[in-house]
């Protein structure tokens, strides 16, 4: 990891430490940071998530679950729980399986339910780096409270950040 990247990674474990504290979770964060990273550099979602989480998702078993309801994957293969050790594979897994569909992947993970708003944060993130904001519906921004004046700040954010950030070679906002 180079130095921009590893001051991203650094930062976020700073952040994730001011609540969880647990290795598993620090992980998490770093597998995220990573996928993430790539993902922003040009990588294929679903390549990234093998080559930098396999210890949560492997290929082999994804495709097994393919085969499945999304109900019995988050439900009875791993927990709809918040749990680190379920909520990042299931995760991971739903990113995978709607890499190509923003809206259906998130409407999925909605309506698995169990602790879909942590689940919703990470797929929204993957799905929207893999997507970039063009193919992310106006509708799920449009009705946010101050929604225009929140685009203008992450865009912003997104333009000075760009230049700073080693990974981040295409707008995603």
């Amino acid at each position: 990891m180079g130095g921009e990247a590893e001051a991203t990674r650094k930062a976020v474990r700073e952040h994730v430490e001011l609540t969880h504290r647990d290795p598993e979770v620090l992980k998490a964060a770093d597998v995220l940071v990573e996928i993430l990273g790539k993902v922003l550099a040009g990588a294929g979602l679903r390549e990234a998530i093998f080559a930098h989480g396999s210890d949560w998702l492997s290929r082999r078993t994804a495709e097994k679950w393919l085969r499945e309801p999304d109900d019995l994957v988050i439900g009875q293969r791993v927990s709809p729980a918040c749990y680190i050790t379920d909520a990042l594979p299931a995760s991971l897994y739903l990113a995978w399986k709607y890499a190509d569909d923003f809206e259906a992947g998130l409407v999925a993970n909605t309506n698995l339910g169990g602790d879909n708003c942590h689940r919703g944060a990470v797929i929204g993130a993957l799905l929207g780096a893999a997507a970039g904001s063009g193919q992310i519906p106006g509708r799920f921004c449009d009705g946010l409270h101050d929604g225009a004046a929140l685009r203008r700040q992450v865009n912003c954010l997104a333009a000075t950040r760009t230049e700073h950030l080693p990974f981040s070679t295409r707008a995603v906002l």
